[in-house]
């Protein structure tokens, strides 16, 4: 089955196809469904393991070192998109916060800001902990800030949404609901 096309498996042969655990599941699949149970799945397009991170992926990195935060890198998550699954990665899973860190490098260009908007509702509707530092607090210099907020709503467990943005002001959180809420209607 080539990469983008619809078959379908049971999850188990989807984890063993990918190589990864029950524990790649998201809660939203894990509830929904059985290991046993047949479901559509998207083949993701290829991925390598071994690449070489991003400059800004370099310096997370030696931040969670410098500060003996463990992470995996492109850590694969098994998610429900309207009713296919489909394997998605997250560019670092820290596990001693349960939470995915995602840096959005290139949402000027529109195919990427459109995938990472898809990622971004793939992992609420999953009820996937997530964060994002975007490329604009990198270039700043204040990605640290930035990290450090995030990882500190997170242990005080109040990363209570994935669109959570400590940075932001409450009131731009809350037109962006109340936005979000007149969309949907």
């Amino acid at each position: 089955m080539a990469a983008g096309q619809t078959k379908q498996q049971t999850l188990e042969e989807i984890l063993k196809e990918n190589t990864i655990t029950e524990k790649h599941l998201s809660p939203f699949v894990e509830e929904k469904y059985s290991l046993s149970d047949v479901v559509p799945y998207v083949r993701p397009w290829p991925r390598d393991p071994n690449a070489e991170p991003s400059g800004p992926e370099k310096d997370f990195i030696a931040y969670f070192k410098k500060e003996g935060i463990k992470y995996e890198r492109e850590y694969a998550l098994v998610l429900d998109e309207d009713g296919e699954i489909h394997v998605r990665y997250a560019d670092f899973y820290l596990p001693e916060y349960d939470l995915y860190l995602e840096y959005n490098g290139m949402e000027s260009r529109p195919e990427d800001a459109k995938r990472y908007a898809d990622k971004k509702k793939s992992y609420e509707r999953n009820n996937i902990p997530f964060a994002e530092i975007h490329k604009k607090e990198y270039e700043s210099g204040k990605w640290k800030e930035r990290l450090e907020e995030i990882l500190a709503a997170a242990e005080k467990g109040e990363l209570a949404s994935a669109s959570h943005s400590p940075s932001r002001p409450w009131y731009v959180a809350a037109a962006a609901s109340l936005l979000m809420g007149l969309f949907f209607l």
